[in-house]
């Protein structure tokens, strides 16, 4: 339930499921894809399937007999083949809210992060000190600066939301 990526760096996948973890009469298991694509046998005497990103096919589905539910953790269904999904019964669900907060919050500190060159100004920082060039690297201000944002969907309208201070032309 921990994935280790190739920097060794370590993800535990359990999160919000920890309930289901606590029961003796589940079974969970990860499904880790180095392709992302969910492979034929990989649903075998699964129930439920909870997906993030993997793609789900009509081949994905080769003997998961059992299968009765798929839920997206996140929004859409960009990931699952809808229709073969329909023609195997198997009812799909997906939770739209889940990210929506975290991917805005994460959008407006890179924006941040982008505006005052942290990147580089933690290189310099790193090298040379603290009082070295650091005016000469401190970006620019986001106040009174005009922000274009694609797409007004619930992302877009929380990024809207917490760059407000800025007074931003949106």
């Amino acid at each position: 339930y921990v994935e280790r990526l190739d920097d060794g760096t370590e993800f535990d996948w359990k999160g919000g499921l920890q309930p289901l973890f606590d029961e003796s009469d589940i079974d969970l298991t990860y499904i880790g894809s180095d392709d992302a694509i969910v492979h034929p046998g990989d649903l075998v005497n699964a129930d439920a399937y909870i997906s993030r990103t993997n793609k789900i096919s009509e081949k994905s589905l080769e003997n998961a007999d059992d299968l009765k539910i798929i839920t997206r953790a996140g929004a859409g269904y960009d990931n699952l083949d809808l229709e073969a999904l329909t023609r195997n019964g198997i009812l799909v669900t997906h939770a739209p809210q889940g990210p929506t907060k975290a991917v805005a919050q994460a959008t407006v500190g890179l924006l941040i992060a982008c505006a005052h060159n942290m990147k580089e100004f933690e290189k310099t920082f790193h090298r040379e000190g603290f009082q070295k060039g650091v005016n000469s690297r401190l970006g620019f201000n986001l106040f009174d600066r005009t922000l274009g944002i694609i797409g007004g969907g619930s992302i877009g309208r929380e990024v809207m939301k917490l760059i407000d201070p800025f007074d931003m032309d949106i």
